[in-house]
């Protein structure tokens, strides 16, 4: 999981396996699961860190479902009623401001809840934020 670089919300999070999988017709129902007990577990730690109303849950399947990232991915998206999202692939964010968000979110995930789910890591947020953190 990551930060969308051009995201549509603050906290705009992509959660992804690293399993090859290009869409929810490619996977196993185990694997879909997984993918979706971690957007849970991000929109409820958006939910607190980005105090917001709601969350969209956004899923693209093929290019004629809108699908551009050939990799079967859920993006999580923090709402505030009222407040517009951005337009897809829109401005791309500023480094630090995603690294400052990926370390809230994962300060936020309690560790425990990733215990149970073999194909994801806590760590990964974290591991993001330093990673975005050295690009020039």
């Amino acid at each position: 999981m990551f930060l969308d670089i051009r995201p549509r919300a603050p906290g705009h999070t992509v959660v992804l396996t690293k399993a090859p999988l290009r869409t929810i017709l490619d996977c196993e129902p185990e694997h879909l699961v997984q993918v979706m007990q971690i957007a849970q577990h991000i929109a409820r730690a958006a939910m607190q860190v980005f105090a917001v109303d709601g969350i969209t849950i956004q899923q693209f399947n093929e290019s004629a479902g809108a699908q551009t990232v050939p990799h079967l991915h859920v993006h999580v998206i923090p709402r505030i009623t009222g407040v517009p999202l951005e337009p897809p692939n829109g401005k791309t964010e500023k480094v630090e401001v995603l690294a400052d968000q990926a370390a809230r979110l994962a300060a936020a995930i309690k560790p425990a809840a990733f215990k149970e789910i073999p194909l994801f890591s806590r760590d990964a947020l974290l591991d993001y934020a330093r990673q975005i953190e050295r690009r020039p």
